[in-house]
């Protein structure tokens, strides 16, 4: 008895080990210390490794439906190795590497299967605590004279937000998983109390969002909001969710409006539009892909992009634009051609069709904001592939949606 006691008690220690990682990995995303994330990453591996091999973890291993999921990451890894004779060691080729050790990790932790169920609502709570905890004190250490005297008012929190804790695209991405996670404990949470501090989380989340430069980060939270007030209303009250959330999406579009135009530059300007460079670099990067569907590799296709993308002037004079394809699904076509596109495509939708029925509306939800990040932007700085990777997984591996 004392023996049985005993493992239990190692078990459960090493479960809350690579729980208390977990936690500690998804704040990592929010903060702006690359140490921070590399100790909780290195924690979050060994302790799962620790726990999988002292109970055995293989033994009751067996095919599931989402594993499919898993050997598309790995093969999203695989590619680049795969493709080396062909395109040569090369500088964008060795970050490329380094980048996709990501898909690498979670593949191979994905397959291995959980010997614990991911603790869902922490998860949850860690995203929304630390959301909230950063936006208030961004508004402390926010110059509020700038916000006052300047014309354009939310400049200054803008540049308190990147000075202190990364850039918008990345910020806000942390942000709408935050606000997904208010909903999922509005939802799902058997106590009233959390209930409660997730519906007086979830307004100031998203307020804080709309003060963002960020428009693919505003628009995501509106879509958001809208489709988790149509999911939220069922039976005969359906149709009153659909004109609410028609309703939403045109006050947040209008609200965005008004807000953007408080900061640096209207982003959604008629004008600015009209020459975004984004749209630009995509015109380029189909080029490119028209003439080589096969892919060019990873060195030889940014320098290809590169040089197609010289014959717009705005992007010669702005680096901060010509440095990728600003698409996922343009830049592993780029890299790998035809198969490069399956791959994203198969690791981007996938998990749908083969996650359990009772998840499935809260994958879908949670794939929503890096589908339409990943529209404008690739795996990176802006697009961290762990803070996609890790919601996944906790999903995949949780008891119940």
């Amino acid at each position: 008895m004392a023996d049985i006691q005993q493992a239990y008690n190692y078990k459960t220690t090493l479960a809350t080990l690579n729980n208390v990682s977990l936690v500690a990995l998804i704040a990592s995303f929010q903060l702006h210390y690359k140490l921070f994330f590399n100790i909780s990453l290195i924690c979050f591996g060994v302790s799962f490794l620790a726990e999988y091999i002292y109970v055995r973890g293989w033994r009751d291993w067996h095919w599931r439906r989402v594993d499919t999921w898993f050997v598309s990451l790995l093969m999203l890894w695989l590619i680049f190795p795969l493709s080396l004779p062909l395109t040569g060691y090369g500088p964008e080729f060795k970050h490329e590497m380094e980048k996709s050790l990501s898909f690498l990790l979670i593949g191979t932790i994905g397959l291995m299967h959980s010997p614990h169920k991911a603790p869902i609502r922490v998860a949850a709570w860690t995203f929304i605590a630390t959301a909230v905890v950063i936006n208030i004190i961004i508004l402390i250490l926010t110059d509020w004279h700038a916000v006052v005297s300047d014309q354009r008012h939310l400049m200054a929190i803008e540049v308190t937000r990147a000075t202190y804790f990364g850039a918008h695209m990345r910020f806000n991405l942390c942000q709408n998983m935050a606000l997904l996670s208010a909903a999922y404990i509005m939802y799902k949470a058997p106590h009233r109390k959390e209930r409660i501090a997730a519906a007086v989380a979830a307004p100031f989340i998203l307020l804080m969002t709309f003060t963002s430069q960020g428009r693919i980060g505003i628009i995501t939270a509106i879509i958001l909001t809208a489709g988790l007030i149509i999911v939220s209303l069922r039976g005969r009250a359906r149709l009153l969710g659909t004109l609410a959330a028609a309703i939403a999406l045109a006050a947040g579009f209008f609200f965005m409006q008004g807000m953007q135009s408080m900061q640096q530059y209207d982003k959604m300007s008629g004008e600015l539009l009209k020459t975004e460079p984004r749209f630009m670099i995509w015109k380029s990067a189909t080029s490119v892909i028209a003439q080589h569907p096969l892919g060019l590799g990873v060195d030889k296709g940014m320098e290809t992009l590169h040089e197609n993308n010289s014959q717009y002037p705005a992007l010669r004079d702005n680096e901060l634009y010509n440095t990728h394809a600003h698409n996922l699904w343009l830049q592993y076509t780029l890299y790998f051609g035809v198969l490069g596109f399956l791959l994203i495509s198969a690791v981007m939708f996938l998990l749908p069709f083969v996650v359990d029925k009772d998840k499935l509306v809260l994958i879908s939800f949670t794939l929503l904001p890096f589908v339409l990040e990943g529209a404008v932007e690739v795996f990176g700085s802006g697009l961290p592939q762990m803070l996609f990777l890790i919601p996944m997984w906790v999903i995949v591996e949780s008891k119940t949606s």
